[in-house]
């Protein structure tokens, strides 16, 4: 009789059936409980984990920013193009989420496929808020894209003064030149920033370095795109 009460009392519970019968219920299976918003899901595409971060940084979502990097979101994670969450919101000028995630350990020069760093992103759109923070966190002034292009070139021919001004600051390299020919000074003429043109003319130069003649520039083709699109 012990071991006959010892079975029973070891034995799962069980249900009545239709029959009257009682039947051994199934041992419940162990599911884990994820959040909605969760981003580091076991087999699921990396491109895929990165969504709901990428998404709320590009809105400039500041309160759900921070929430998912409290349940573990990866700040560098990229999406199809390559693109960070850091770069997502530079992209938007979202100069709160930036830093945000910059506080968080994203990187200030993890780069897009085609080259563009945050800093690049940024100076291209005249974000000088976020190109101090970005400057601040360590960008590299100097990076140079697929293209040959610089955060310096590209905001010289885009006519944005406020970063050209921070990166000329942050001593940006202003003789160098890309493989169609633009340097910084070439691209601001060409674009007619005159502004622009007296900053990089009196800044430090090498004068042994003469440019080719200036074909046109990625820069300026990148700043007519966005100029189109309003």
């Amino acid at each position: 009789m012990g071991s006959r009460d010892e079975s029973v009392a070891s034995s799962p519970p069980t249900a009545p059936t239709p029959r009257g019968r009682l039947t051994r219920r199934a041992p419940a299976a162990s599911v884990p409980i994820r959040h909605p918003l969760a981003t580091t899901a076991p087999g699921v595409s990396p491109i895929l984990n990165a969504m709901p971060l990428l998404v709320a940084c590009k809105a400039g979502r500041l309160s759900e920013v921070r929430r998912l990097i409290g349940r573990g979101a990866v700040v560098d994670a990229t999406g199809q193009s390559g693109a960070t969450p850091l770069l997502a919101a530079c992209a938007h000028s979202h100069a709160d989420v930036a830093h945000l995630l910059l506080s968080a350990g994203a990187s200030a020069n993890q780069a897009m496929r085609h080259g563009a760093t945050p800093l690049y992103v940024s100076a291209s759109l005249g974000d000088a808020r976020t190109c101090r923070l970005l400057i601040d966190a360590g960008a590299e002034v100097n990076h140079v894209t697929a293209d040959g292009s610089t955060p310096l070139l590209v905001a010289a021919a885009c006519g944005r003064a406020a970063a050209v001004s921070l990166l000329l600051e942050a001593r940006a390299d202003v003789d160098h030149v890309s493989p169609s020919g633009a340097t910084a000074l070439s691209a601001a003429r060409a674009g007619g920033h005159t502004a622009i043109v007296a900053m990089l003319a009196g800044a430090p130069a090498d004068t042994s370095r003469r440019s080719p003649p200036m074909q046109p520039c990625t820069a300026s083709r990148t700043c007519a795109r966005r100029s189109s699109r309003g």
